[in-house]
């Protein structure tokens, strides 16, 4: 199980006691993996995670940044107003940097922070991006938006 995937399943358990109503806003800041390869799909599988604790569908999504400036910085609108804010970035594996996740979850009746620094207590972790028809769906559209500069509605893939 991927470290996205352990994150989803844990999260999502604890917000089936409503510790802060219905989720309307999320603030995540992902620092999971020196590749730049990995950062397009960490962004898109951290919305699709927001749209499943909103239960969305897919959201808009504009994005800035990019592999060659070693950040991915999205902002996601959701069908219901719901809004995310994901930030993945690139470890420094030279100056010594340690993976981290930190989440603010804004809901209509109190907020919810979760902070991670995983692999810190040396087991191995899983922190390559999970594979799922709407975190490729996402990752697609924020590809298009960092080229395009422009906004880009998240679709499911057709096949035709």
């Amino acid at each position: 199980m991927s470290y996205i995937e352990w994150l989803e399943n844990s999260l999502t358990d604890k917000l089936q006691e409503q510790p802060v109503g219905e989720p309307v806003a999320l603030r995540a800041y992902l620092e999971l993996s020196d590749d730049h390869g990995h950062l397009v799909p960490t962004a898109g599988a951290m919305a699709a995670v927001a749209g499943a604790w909103f239960d969305a569908g897919l959201p808009k999504v504009y994005a800035l940044g990019g592999a060659d400036q070693g950040y991915v910085s999205v902002t996601a609108t959701y069908p219901g107003g719901q809004t995310a804010l994901i930030v993945a970035e690139s470890l420094s594996a030279a100056a010594g940097e340690r993976p981290s996740v930190r989440l603010l979850l804004i809901g209509n009746h109190g907020t919810m922070e979760f902070a991670d620094s995983p692999g810190a207590d040396f087991r191995t972790v899983d922190r390559t991006p999970p594979a799922g028809a709407s975190s490729e769906a996402l990752s697609r559209a924020i590809a298009e938006s960092l080229r395009s500069g422009a906004p880009v509605e998240g679709r499911a893939h057709s096949r035709g």
